[in-house]
């Protein structure tokens, strides 16, 4: 140390490696009884999480015990020593007021929580104290109570300050229920239990099924590729929050993974459930129809059926890894036929079939039809419209006739339509009085002569056509049938 001439003192300082870093007037700093430094105010938290790291209550550097013995516990910090080789120790407290020893900084989580961080721990676990409370917090302000030997999952823990440890718990469902002291519940050894023998056959139906590996729920990466497909159940497990799982097998008797029940739907066999599908069929003379899934009860022959166009309404997807078409003409059922035998598409023209040769027409004035937009019926209405606006419509002004349609419709898809009505808004009834949401039925024939005794010409009423609340932008008029 050095004293200037006004009389005041400096200190010399060197660190633990010899470096000199200068002087500093005495009055600035306090003066250790060691190397340890002088007592420092600190506060916060420490969760003894590594084992096996030194707790001292000394500075003769000789440890009074290690962190196994207060793993994953957490303590009150309450102060600080600066040791002069750079470690920074910090004193620990129980919740208590207990002095427990000093530790190095690094050696422990800390932070500034009570309940100290999460740790990760997963156990089915029975509430052994009907109405024991379930924290929603750790403020301890605000639970629910547990009912009698409630089964919850746990799937992670906190070892408070005050020496308690908590358990986050979960229901069945995987909702948050909230914390709950571990001395209020009671583990469940094996909560899935053993397995017990099955013999039937399922259809996975869950696009979002999980799929484990085995009874430790080791998730497998097949899920995806389950949707739709049918197994064989070879066992199940009754596990303790209500759900049954599933051991599947495939056709070649391998294990395909472990399901919920609540991911599939239980068939009457090995052709699996009736699964709904939409389409068209065009058959051939070799396309036999059969009354059975193994395809051996002939339903329908292919010679009775060959170049026609049906229904498909429904598929079976069977535990050997066909898919059987349910065809139907009408309402009429013509049985099941392999997928891989005939072509599915969605418009019920069917598929183009190749054929050669010529022919003579014989009879005048037939249509040449440039496209699969036709309709048949008792009455036929000409009503010119654009078919340039694609959106849905469901309402047409025509002069003061406004037209409603029964259900909704596309122009460009009216020939999905087999066979539907519609129905007429009128402010003016046919005798001319004005009738203001009055609901009225007009054949066709009737409204031809209304519009005549408009005066108007097609092309000026259909500018009158109006489309939602928008005028028509363009003129592009084609003519349009509706079958009513």
């Amino acid at each position: 140390k050095i004293e200037d001439q006004n009389g005041r003192t400096y200190l010399s300082l060197y660190d633990a490696d010899g470096a000199w870093h200068g002087y500093i007037n005495a009055n600035s700093v306090s003066i250790a009884a060691g190397p340890q430094g002088g007592w420092l105010a600190d506060s916060g938290y420490a969760t003894l999480t590594q084992a096996g790291q030194p707790i001292y209550q000394g500075f003769d550097e000789q440890a009074a015990t290690t962190s196994d013995q207060y793993l994953g516990q957490t303590f009150k910090i309450t102060g600080a020593y600066h040791w002069f080789d750079g470690t920074v120790y910090v004193s620990l407290y129980d919740g208590t007021g207990k002095w427990v020893g000093y530790m190095a900084a690094g050696s422990f989580t800390q932070g500034t929580n009570a309940q100290g961080p999460f740790q990760a721990h997963t156990e089915w676990v029975s509430v052994a104290h009907p109405g024991y409370q379930i924290w929603k917090s750790f403020a301890f302000t605000h639970y629910t109570k547990a009912a009698a030997n409630q089964v919850v999952e746990v799937k992670g823990v906190y070892h408070h300050v005050n020496g308690s440890i908590y358990d986050s718990v979960y229901d069945a469902d995987g909702h948050w229920l909230g914390y709950v002291n571990a001395k209020a519940v009671t583990p469940i050894a094996d909560p899935i239990g053993q397995m017990k023998a099955a013999d039937r056959y399922v259809t996975v139906t869950d696009k979002n099924a999980q799929v484990f590996q085995d009874t430790q729920f080791t998730k497998s990466d097949s899920a995806d590729a389950l949707y739709q497909h049918t197994y064989h159940v070879v066992g199940e497990y009754q596990h303790v929050n209500g759900n049954t799982y599933l051991v599947l097998h495939d056709s070649q008797d391998q294990l395909v993974g472990i399901v919920s029940a609540k991911s599939v739907a239980k068939a009457n066999g090995p052709q699996g459930v009736w699964l709904g599908a939409s389409g068209y069929v065009t058959l051939n003379g070799e396309n036999t129809l059969s009354s059975d899934f193994d395809l051996s009860q002939v339903k329908t022959a292919g010679s009775t059926v060959a170049g026609n166009t049906y229904k498909v309404t429904g598929q079976y997807h069977t535990f050997d890894g066909r898919v059987l078409y349910s065809v139907y003409a009408n309402k009429q059922w013509l049985g099941y036929i392999d997928s891989r035998k005939v072509k599915l598409v969605a418009s019920q023209t069917g598929s183009w079939i190749s054929k050669t040769g010529y022919f003579t027409t014989t009879k005048k004035g037939e249509p040449i039809w440039r496209s699969f937009f036709w309709f048949q019926s008792e009455y036929v209405f000409a009503l010119s419209i654009d078919l340039s606006d694609q959106g849905p419509v469901s309402r047409i002004h025509w002069g003061h006739i406004l037209f409603t349609l029964c259900s909704q419709w596309r122009l460009a898809g009216l020939h999905q339509c087999q066979q539907w009505r519609f129905c007429l808004w009128a402010s003016r009834g046919l005798d001319g009085a004005q009738r203001e949401g009055h609901a009225e039925s007009y054949r066709v024939p009737d409204l031809e002569r209304i519009l005549h005794q408009s005066g108007q010409h097609d092309d000026e009423i259909a500018q009158q056509a109006v489309f939602g609340d928008r005028r028509v932008p363009s003129f592009q008029w084609f003519r349009v049938l509706f079958a009513v």
